[in-house]
């Protein structure tokens, strides 16, 4: 019976889990659906939007182009009627003085010709001073305005062919944010293309991101920072605050293209882990208020500043910056420690040192190959990947030159169990186990100074 019980418990527990993981997908599923439907709606609108403004701008430019050629029609007709009607009045007078001599003249033939013998002989004389042979000069119609228009018909297929090919509905942006994963004070963005969402090869990326939480490209609430800007398909944005939400966007541009393309739609995400940090427990160092800073404060003896913890995650990148240096010594430098045991010396088994004068020790002995000494405005980076259960496949770059080899550990490793942490929108970061490690750096003078990324 009580085997039972516990089965009928379980499968209450299993189907209560299961709903769980159903409402969580059908609020991402809402969400996806909501955000369909209200970029939908916006571009409709902004389609609108923009062609009833073409379309003004088309009309008004028509209207205005039709005024000043009606215009100049106008005025040409005007300028060319003128002389013509100075010319018609004239021959109108000349045709209504001709009339008035023949109607004077004919009264004068059916009149008493004997009685107006005088008058008869005055309009001899008048008719020769309205000088009746000459006739005011008519222009040619060759050479008045015969008014006619130059319409280009090229202009339409001008107008109506880009018009037919202008704008571009896009069901996605070119290129999206595909994972994003949490480090320390930080995250590590992955990109990628889609490439039926663009005409031309990408050749530039440009990632951006704004503190708080956003879906919209469109809200004026948040400000966009760029931070990432070129061929990478992946960054780091480093210097965030542990648990609080940043929303990342991403556009791209090809080589001959001037414009960005439209920004894919924001992911949220954020960071568990804080930031990485040097311990504050040994007195020769002094750390700045964050712990990423330390500067060796004591002149006595060599000592090893440890991290706060064994922070460092292997399969990750960490970046040392040399701020400021003292005098070289030739056990002085920067390092990977499997433990945080006190020493004077970096130069011991389980660990991975740098020495500032180029020399690479693994486990306390000096390999062949030298990277550039350490200065002040050093910047040195780790990068390590776990092959084997004790084996580390390690890197370290410095100026820029970069050596790898295999770290061979003589006891086990620290180990972290981490479980899914969720960081975005529809992602998460999958950790089951990290190795990690401590970060080290090892100075006998003052005034040394290191900061951690």
């Amino acid at each position: 019976m009580e085997e039972a019980l516990n089965s009928v418990i379980d499968t209450i527990d299993h189907a209560h889990h299961h709903r769980l993981q159903l409402e969580d997908s059908l609020q991402l599923l809402n969400e996806a659906k909501g955000q369909v439907g209200t970029s939908a709606s916006n571009s409709r609108e902004q389609l609108k939007n923009h062609f009833a403004s073409l379309k003004s701008a088309i009309v008004t430019a028509l209207d205005s182009r039709l005024a000043l050629l009606l215009s100049q029609v106008n005025k040409i007709e005007s300028d060319a009627t003128q002389p013509l009607a100075a010319c018609e009045d004239l021959i109108q007078a000349g045709i209504q003085k001709a009339k008035g001599l023949m109607d004077e003249g004919k009264s004068l033939l059916e009149s008493d010709h004997e009685a107006n013998r005088v008058n008869m002989l005055d309009l001899k004389i008048k008719a020769d001073r309205m000088a009746l042979s000459s006739i005011p000069e008519v222009p040619d119609v060759s050479v008045v305005a015969c008014i006619s228009v130059d319409i280009p018909n090229s202009l339409k297929d001008h107008l109506v062919l880009p018009i037919s090919s202008h704008g571009k509905v896009i069901s996605r942006a070119p290129v999206q944010i595909t994972e994003i994963e949490e480090r320390p004070g930080g995250v590590l963005v992955r990109w990628g293309e889609i490439e039926e969402e663009h005409d031309q090869e990408v050749s530039e990326f440009k990632l951006q991101f704004c503190s708080g939480s956003t879906r919209s490209n469109d809200d004026k609430n948040f400000t966009w920072v760029t931070v990432c800007e070129g061929q990478y398909t992946g960054f780091v944005v480093r210097h965030l605050q542990v648990r609080k939400p940043y929303s990342f966007r991403l556009c791209c541009r090809g080589e001959e293209e001037k414009k960005w393309s439209r920004c894919s739609v924001p992911v949220v995400a954020m960071t568990s882990i804080p930031h990485y940090q040097w311990s504050d427990a040994n007195d020769s160092y002094m750390t700045n208020s964050e712990g990423t800073t330390a500067t060796k404060v004591t002149a006595e003896s060599h000592q090893v500043l440890y991290s706060k913890g064994a922070a460092y995650s292997c399969g990750h990148s960490i970046v040392f910056k040399v701020v400021e240096t003292g005098s070289i010594h030739e056990d002085d430098g920067i390092g990977l420690c499997i433990s945080n045991e006190i020493q004077n010396t970096l130069k011991i088994p389980g660990s991975l040192f740098l020495s500032s004068t180029g020399a690479v020790y693994v486990n306390g002995e000096k390999m062949k190959t030298r990277l550039p000494a350490i200065s002040a405005n050093s910047v040195i980076m780790f990068e390590t990947e776990q092959i084997e259960h004790k084996k580390i496949r390690a890197t370290i770059e410095s100026g820029e030159k970069s050596v790898t080899f295999d770290w061979k550990l003589e006891r086990e490793l620290i180990e972290n169990q981490f479980t899914d942490r969720s960081v975005g929108f529809g992602m998460s970061v999958q950790n089951s186990k990290t190795t990690n490690l401590y970060f080290a750096m090892c100075v006998l003078c003052e005034n040394w100074k290191v900061s951690i990324e």
